[in-house]
């Protein structure tokens, strides 16, 4: 098997500062990257870098994701310089509009115009990390003679977006260094998505940029105990999350319109949301499901999982990890893959 790109990510547990220590054994085992976290209510971004950094040596370490709207693009510089200094250039800004419901609801912002918004941010960003003065006015975004007081450690931090619906993923396609797919996509929504961030470098005249995706991971040695920690995700992300539904079908998600899906998932998902509450409704959620947009069950089982979203034709994979066994999730992704050969 060809080396592959893998990452690491972890969902909410364990607490901090195991995931420092499993960090530090996913890069000694041969993996290339670990991402915080943001989504939803998760911990912070940020704070577990600056921990991660100070216990390794060469992973690359990145936001998953920090949305444009929360923190300004002069914090967000200054935050993405000093975790550069802390780490010796490793840092990647990962960034994401995120959703109106967390935006506005949770966080009391007005939830507008993301793409714009995202653009600006990125533009301004990227503005800041040169270390001149910056005057930058656009529609949603204004710095008037702003300098990072710090020297940032370099000016091209790599920044990848994360991104659901058609128009982001072209906008990624034609400005990001990176981009990463959301959780529980089919395979017939990740080839369209490739076709749509292809199309955005191409118009912009650039080659398509590095494009990943981040995977529920489960793992146990019964794989049944795995796939069941994963069906709570399964069945708020896939069956009750209709913003991510819309942005999926806009770009063309197959597993939506197929009967199975809609009679044995979705439709007994929701109506045990409705009637029970969102804690009964995984316990509809069939295996079959989960096999096909997460990677969740025995070591073997995972493994092939992976290698098949790779076959997808992504770049890397970062498998987000759920349900425990993370020490033994790594070993078993490094061994399968041979990451720590020579």
């Amino acid at each position: 098997m060809s080396r592959k790109r893998l990452g690491v990510a972890f969902v909410d547990q364990p607490a901090e500062p195991r995931q420092g220590t499993y960090v530090r054994l996913a890069e000694d085992r041969g993996f290339e990257s670990a991402w915080a976290l943001e989504s939803r209510l998760l911990r912070d971004a940020v704070a577990p870098l600056a921990a991660w950094a100070a216990r390794t040596e060469r992973i690359q370490l990145g936001t998953a994701m920090v949305n444009p709207y929360t923190r300004t693009p002069t914090l967000l510089a200054q935050t993405v310089a000093t975790l550069d200094e802390l780490s010796g250039n490793r840092t990647v800004l990962g960034i994401g509009a995120a959703n109106q419901m967390l935006i506005e609801e949770f966080h009391g912002e007005s939830f507008d115009r993301p793409l714009t918004r995202t653009r600006e941010t990125i533009e301004a960003v990227r503005a800041l990390l040169t270390g001149e003065r910056v005057d930058y006015h656009g529609e949603t975004i204004s710095i008037s003679g702003a300098r990072l007081d710090v020297p940032p450690p370099r000016a091209d931090v790599p920044v990848y977006m994360g991104v659901t619906g058609p128009k982001m993923l072209k906008l990624a396609g034609a400005i990001a260094d990176g981009v990463v797919l959301n959780v529980f996509v089919s395979e017939g929504y990740v080839r369209n998505a490739l076709d749509l961030v292809d199309e955005g470098a191409r118009e912009a005249g650039r080659e398509r940029p590095d494009v990943g995706m981040v995977p529920a991971f489960s793992i146990d040695a019964d794989g049944e105990t795995a796939r069941a920690a994963v069906k709570p995700m399964v069945a708020e992300y896939v069956c009750n999350l209709p913003g991510l539904e819309r942005a999926r079908r806009a770009v063309g998600d197959p597993f939506f319109d197929r009967d199975d899906v809609r009679e044995e998932v979705m439709g007994p998902v929701r109506e045990a949301t409705e009637a029970e509450g969102s804690a009964s409704a995984a316990q509809y959620v069939p295996d079959w499901a989960v096999e096909e947009l997460a990677a969740a069950g025995t070591a073997d089982e995972c493994v092939e999982r992976l290698a098949a979203f790779f076959d997808y034709g992504l770049d890397f994979v970062v498998p987000s990890v759920m349900g425990g066994n993370v020490g033994y999730g790594i070993d078993a992704i490094a061994d399968g893959f041979d990451l720590d050969a020579d």
